[in-house]
């Protein structure tokens, strides 16, 4: 075989494995939604979250919550309906940071693990904070910059 002939079947290959093992990783089950959502504050006691993912699931799918502590979560209630996972809390969760770790198992076996955080509470007002802080510190600036230009104008009339 000569040279020109292993380039041109390393591109096929390289093509064939492109188109091709993208439609293999697809088989398994990816989260479509989550109730609350990744990354969101939710207000008030929380008393279920829900998971929705891409394929039916089957049984030997599992989902856990711990604390920001990495404390599991007592009397959580797993139930799988179908494409969702759901969990229910023997008692409302009290405000505070919270991990799912989640594993989806398919019929043909696939299984996917992910995990996100959430939290319950009052949303963080972090950001109004920054931006108040970084407003204050432009001012003075500006101020300081106006004032020297200000100063150095009078000084020299």
């Amino acid at each position: 075989m000569t040279r020109n002939n292993f380039l041109k079947l390393g591109i096929w290959i390289f093509g064939f494995g492109i188109f091709f093992f993208p439609l293999i990783a697809y088989a398994h089950a990816g989260l479509l939604s989550a109730d609350p959502s990744p990354g969101a504050t939710v207000p008030g006691p929380l008393t279920e979250t829900r998971l929705t993912f891409t394929e039916p699931l089957v049984s030997g799918s599992t989902f856990t919550l711990t604390t920001g502590l990495f404390q599991t979560v007592p009397g959580l209630t797993s139930v799988l309906e179908n494409d969702t996972l759901r969990a229910a809390f023997a008692t409302p969760l009290p405000a505070g940071r919270y991990t799912v770790q989640w594993q989806a198992v398919t019929a043909d076996g696939g299984t996917t693990i992910g995990s996100y955080q959430f939290g319950v509470g009052p949303a963080a007002r972090t950001w109004v904070w920054v931006g108040g802080i970084v407003a204050l510190m432009a001012l003075v600036t500006l101020s300081a910059i106006g004032g020297g230009l200000y100063w150095q104008r009078a000084r020299r009339r």
